[in-house]
């Protein structure tokens, strides 16, 4: 949400894609500055997210690979390695087919959505 929301609505209002990048590493960073200097590694992330949404107009994929991210967070690494595992090729394989989709439509920045 800290991310694709305001990106969504910056691109909606017509804001350039460089303000878009620079405005999401700059929401990011601070809600995770808790970690120390670690938290500069979130803008890296925020980048990311902002270069897929461009690449294929939706944030779709982020979401879901961001939820599993957060699932995997969640579990004891000692004792639930299998499902480190699936949630990590989930997430990576919906990261994956966006792009794919992505590079068979026709992309129309202007009109871009969530689900698109």
């Amino acid at each position: 949400v800290i991310v694709a929301l305001p990106a969504l609505a910056l691109r909606s209002a017509g804001v350039a894609w460089w303000v878009v990048f620079t405005l999401s590493i700059l929401m990011r960073v601070p809600f995770h500055l808790y970690y120390g200097w670690p938290a500069l590694a979130y803008g890296v992330w925020a980048g990311l997210s902002v270069a897929l949404y461009r690449r294929t107009g939706s944030v779709l994929g982020l979401i879901v690979a961001h939820s599993l991210w957060n699932a995997l967070t969640l579990t004891d690494p000692t004792t639930n390695r299998v499902v480190i595992y699936v949630l990590i090729a989930a997430a990576v394989t919906v990261v994956v087919v966006t792009l794919v989709r992505a590079s068979r439509a026709p992309h129309n920045e202007t009109h871009a959505s969530v689900t698109s």
